[in-house]
């Protein structure tokens, strides 16, 4: 028997396709909720970032080490005052006198007393910073030569590293308050900033990933003031525009991984679909 003929213009039935939402890690997941829930629904194009970043900080051991993470520069306000760690309203950050806000590039302080709080005191609230083994960064997109920091926290110990001072070098101190600042000569502010602590006796100071310079320096203490955007505890406040904070242990070896990280954030979240 010859085969069955279909005539012409006789079409077969098709299932049809059903469409399949994104899958988001649980860790970027949560953040997305959070903002349902006040408010802030990211876009499509926010999530496939967010969750690409956060995906990036757990592939590179970063997540687990870090006790906040802030990318500031952001599509939303709320976002930019958001703990990628902790997504509850109880952790927003809080404005004091006014920080200017950027769509995308993030928070500018006035460098007399506004600032971005975390709410976050190293003592207290730091699991992953500890005593011989802590690190703080920073991005800006500013190039000032003024000697103070972006990011840090102070009273009792110190924490702070400063991109550029106005003598042309970047330093810092972490979890201490006696011996000279660390110290590399720079050529701009702009960019990742970080200062680690390896060890109960060594300290390092970063710039996008590179190691600019080393000092053996004991530890004493971790603040017990707020790690605050736009300056640090108690009194010192900048007026460089930061898009990028994140406090959390050492994060050795992991460095020029946290950099690629960030960088790419920073390129594709001027760009991104709102």
């Amino acid at each position: 028997m010859a085969g069955l003929a279909l005539s012409t213009g006789l079409g077969l039935a098709r299932r049809p396709r059903l469409w399949t939402p994104p899958s988001y890690d649980a860790r970027a997941k949560a953040v997305f909720d959070f903002w349902d829930g006040v408010g802030a629904a990211p876009s499509a194009a926010v999530k496939s970032l967010l969750n690409e970043t956060i995906v990036a900080f757990q592939d590179f051991g970063i997540w687990p080490d870090a006790d906040l993470i802030a990318p500031t520069g952001a599509t939303n306000m709320i976002h930019g005052v958001t703990d990628l760690k902790n997504p509850e309203a109880s952790k927003i950050f809080a404005l004091s006198n006014s920080p200017t806000w950027t769509d995308r590039y993030g928070w500018t302080g006035n460098g007399t007393s506004s600032y971005v709080g975390t709410g976050r005191r190293p003592s207290v609230d730091g699991v992953k910073w500890t005593v011989n083994d802590a690190s703080i960064w920073s991005y800006t997109d500013t190039d000032v030569a003024a000697s103070v920091p972006d990011v840090g926290a102070g009273e009792t110990f110190s924490a702070f590293c400063i991109p550029r001072g106005a003598t042309g070098s970047m330093g810092g101190q972490l979890n201490r308050v006696s011996g000279a600042t660390t110290l590399a000569v720079v050529a701009s502010s702009a960019g990742l900033s970080g200062i680690s602590r390896i060890d109960a006796t060594t300290e390092r100071i970063w710039r996008d990933g590179v190691q600019m310079a080393e000092a053996t320096v004991s530890a004493a203490g971790r603040p017990t003031g707020e790690f605050r955007i736009g300056g640090r505890s108690p009194s010192t406040f900048s007026t460089r525009r930061v898009a990028f904070a994140m406090f959390g242990a050492s994060m050795v070896g992991k460095e020029a991984n946290l950099n690629t990280v960030i960088q790419n954030y920073i390129t594709k979240i001027k760009a991104v679909a709102a």
